[in-house]
């Protein structure tokens, strides 16, 4: 971790994932989880690949850019997130 904001960056994705699943588990909504899984799998290798761009791997000259495959996994992500969102549900009454 090159910044302190790296650091921070990481330890935010960590404490949302980790409320995430304990709202979750409680059981007072229904979600489809794996649209949380998809997203967050985005979030982390946008964030794998933007630090090993920042450790050397950047070249201003190459078509391949790890900035620009962080913005798109970025995006990949909010559409997941928004997808995991949208598929809340009130879980149905118990039948008697």
């Amino acid at each position: 971790m090159h910044y302190s904001g790296n650091l921070a960056f990481g330890v935010l994705l960590v404490m949302a994932v980790v409320l995430e699943t304990r709202i979750w588990r409680r059981g007072d909504t229904v979600i489809a989880f794996r649209h949380g899984v998809v997203a967050l799998a985005a979030m982390l290798l946008a964030f794998a690949i933007w630090l090993l761009s920042n450790a050397g791997w950047c070249d201003p000259d190459s078509v391949l850019q790890g900035h620009a495959a962080w913005h798109l996994l970025c995006a990949v992500a909010a559409y997941w997130l928004f997808r995991l969102y949208d598929s809340e549900r009130s879980p149905s009454p118990a039948r008697v």
